[in-house]
């Protein structure tokens, strides 16, 4: 009977573990999860090739963005579609260089009135070997009103 006081001590610790450890589970499945899918936005767009973007943000009805040439040759921008938006463009991106565009027209962003965007991304472009080329994005871009 020596032992049987501290195997009952190891159940009851085991039980009070596991019920924390499901309580903190369940928890979790209810927390926002706003912040997890702007940083997957961004990881997605800035690892797109051939022309990805590094950055970008709204202030007001125009989106800001800058488009990174991941490939050894140049790419001609010949638009850029964010939602319903569209910007006609005819830029050129040097092999590894970073221009920075933007696509006005968007619904306003404003804290407190539209706290976050969500856009699906299309970008046009060509080089001096192929015609026009879409990159359409798998995953929409995504962001918090910052004005």
């Amino acid at each position: 009977m020596k032992g049987q006081g501290s195997s009952e001590y190891l159940v009851l610790f085991g039980a009070v573990l596991l019920i924390a450890l499901v309580a903190a589970l369940w928890v979790g499945n209810f927390m926002p999860q706003g912040d997890a899918t702007e940083s997957e936005a961004h990881a997605y767009w800035a690892g797109v090739r051939p022309i990805s973007i590094k950055e970008y943000s709204q202030v007001g009805d125009t989106m800001q963005l800058s488009l990174f040439n991941n490939e050894p040759d140049s790419r001609k921008i010949d638009s850029i579609q964010i939602g319903d938006a569209i910007q006609a463009y005819d830029f050129v991106i040097a092999p590894g260089a970073t221009r920075n565009f933007s696509v006005s027209g968007l619904p306003a962003c404003r804290r407190g009135v539209y706290d976050s965007y969500s856009y699906n991304v299309v970008i046009n472009y060509s080089s001096y070997d192929v015609s026009t080329r879409r990159e359409a994005g798998a995953k929409p871009i995504v962001g918090k009103c910052v004005e």
